[in-house]
């Protein structure tokens, strides 16, 4: 674990010398916080998304969910709304994040937190299955591919945060720890993606979705800016 967490650290590293963030003027951020349920209609703080099937917005310890059961039950997020992580051209980088709290043991036998395609078209995805967290991203006909260990416990909150720019690669926190990055990707030439709608909490069972929030800079810039929390140090300095 030790060798793990250091190598993570180089990789970081490696990526800040010569780093500099791009030049824009503040970073764009979606609270997508739940405020009521109409219907098939779910009305958040940022715009209104689309729930598939009949489901209910419930409280437990004073944080909201969506309670989702069964495959037939899943969120829609317009793709519209978050250019950056829905589109193949964006190169500066996003971090998507989505609360998730698995409820039985048939929600985690295949579990897709957030995909916006299937599983050879997307360009962002991330599910969990036989133990691990399978994590996807193309842009430009290059793919950044990995699977990390993670144990589920069930009735656990856990918040999952998916970052990504063309300078860091992808990486993967889950409760605020780093769990994987890949910083190379792989080439490939003809590689057909597609630009759906971003679909959230697919499962055969039931769960609980909440505290959905993305920003246009990756996990590290929003660490460094003092915005988000960081198990490792700041390694460099990315101030505008």
């Amino acid at each position: 674990m030790q060798y793990i967490v250091k190598r993570l650290q180089q990789i970081f590293l490696n990526v800040c010398v010569g780093y500099s963030t791009p030049h824009v003027e503040e970073i764009a951020s979606t609270d997508m916080t739940f405020n009521t349920i109409r219907g098939n209609t779910l009305i958040t703080h940022s715009f209104n998304m689309t729930v598939k099937g009949h489901a209910e917005l419930t409280t437990v310890h004073s944080i909201t969910y969506l309670s989702l059961s069964g495959s037939n039950q899943w969120l829609e997020i317009p793709a519209k709304n978050l250019p950056c992580s829905a589109s193949e051209t964006c190169t500066s980088g996003f971090t998507f994040q989505v609360g998730i709290m698995a409820q039985n043991t048939s929600s985690v036998d295949k579990l897709v937190l957030l995909t916006n395609g299937n599983d050879t078209s997307s360009t962002m995805s991330l599910f969990y299955e036989a133990g691990q967290l399978h994590v996807r991203i193309v842009r430009e006909q290059k793919m950044w591919m990995m699977n990390v260990p993670f144990t589920m416990t069930l009735s656990k909150l856990n918040t999952y945060q998916l970052s990504w720019s063309i300078k860091e690669g992808v990486s993967l926190y889950v409760n605020n720890v780093l769990l994987g990055a890949q910083q190379i990707p792989v080439v490939m030439p003809g590689l057909h993606t597609s630009h759906q709608t971003i679909h959230i909490g697919k499962t055969q069972g039931t769960l609980l979705v909440t505290n959905i929030h993305t920003w246009s800079a990756t996990r590290m810039v929003l660490a460094q800016r003092g915005l988000l929390t960081s198990n490792f140090p700041v390694l460099c300095d990315a101030s505008v």
